[in-house]
C-alpha cells in the first residue's frame, strides 16, 4: 500500500555508477572501507537513488548512487561526494520478496502519486531493509518517490 513520509535533510555520502543495481553490494563495501578507514560516523540504512526516471529503471544497467547518510562531517574523496538532501515528501511502498518483484511496486506507487495529483520531484530511492544473504524470499525493501502537487498550467514533469 502507497503512503506519504517526510524526509529530513541530511548529507548523504554517495557512490555513482552506471551499471546493474545487482552491482551495489561492491559500492556499499567501498563506502563502508572508506568511513571505517576514516572512523565516519553514519546514521540510517543503506540506500540506493536511482537517476533513472522510475517509469523507465532498467534493473540491469541503471544510472544510481549508492548512499549512506553521514552523522558527522566527511568532505568525500574522488569519487566518493557528499550530497545534501533537502527536506522532502515521498510516496513509498515497502515490499518483501526479490528485487525483480520492485517493478510493480514502481508502477503503483507512479499510479498513485498520478491519481492523487502529484508529479515525480526528484530521483526515486531504495531502502534495502534486509537483503543478501537471507532468502530473496525475505527481502525487503522501501521504494520512496519524492513527489510535489501538481500545478495547473505546468505540464511539465521531472
Amino acid at each position: 500500500m502507497v503512503e506519504l513520509k517526510q524526509i529530513e535533510s541530511g548529507k548523504l555520502l554517495c557512490l555513482e555508477a552506471k551499471s546493474s543495481l545487482l552491482d551495489v553490494s561492491a559500492l556499499f563495501q567501498q563506502i563502508k572501507d572508506y568511513t571505517g578507514e576514516r572512523k565516519v560516523p553514519l546514521k540510517g540504512d543503506h540506500l540506493v537513488i536511482v537517476y533513472d526516471p522510475p517509469e523507465a529503471i532498467n534493473r540491469e544497467q541503471a544510472h544510481y548512487a549508492a548512499a549512506v547518510e553521514l552523522a558527522g562531517d566527511c568532505t568525500g574523496d574522488g569519487e566518493l561526494t557528499v550530497v545534501v538532501q533537502s527536506n522532502m515528501t515521498v510516496a513509498y511502498e515497502c515490499f518483501q520478496g526479490p528485487y525483480e518483484g520492485l517493478a510493480d511496486v514502481y508502477q503503483r506507487i507512479i499510479s498513485w502519486i498520478h491519481d492523487k495529483g502529484y508529479q515525480v520531484a526528484g530521483p526515486a530511492r531504495e531502502f534495502y531493509l534486509v537483503g543478501p544473504p537471507a532468502d530473496p524470499a525475505s527481502f525487503i525493501t522501501e521504494v520512496q518517490i519524492p513527489i510535489r502537487r501538481f500545478r495547473a498550467g505546468n505540464s511539465s514533469e521531472t
